[in-house]
């Protein structure tokens, strides 16, 4: 059996964002310790409601501090407004 968390960082006021992000990738860490297979990460970011501005950098984050866990998001909205471009954000330049 696999298992996965769905990450929604809230922050209310955002003076303390650094704090809940801090927070998060702490627990996430610890989550892949023990065993967890996937983080799923929120797709907030253009309301405020989460404290990362940005799933992608954040997903970054959390693979430099991570050597096993899957990361996916609950929803790609960067799609919606260029979907030939959301491709080269997750994955990089193509040469």
């Amino acid at each position: 059996m696999r298992f996965g968390s769905w990450v929604f960082p809230i922050s209310q006021n955002s003076k303390n964002d650094g704090n809940v992000i801090d927070d998060t990738l702490i627990e996430i860490e610890k989550w892949e310790s023990l065993g967890f297979d996937a983080i799923w990460l929120s797709e907030h970011h253009f309301d405020g409601a989460t404290a990362y501005a940005d799933p992608v950098v954040f997903a970054a984050a959390i693979a430099q501090r991570t050597k096993h866990v899957r990361i996916g998001f609950g929803r790609n909205g960067f799609a919606s407004s260029c979907p030939p471009g959301s491709t080269g954000v997750i994955t990089g330049p193509s040469e």
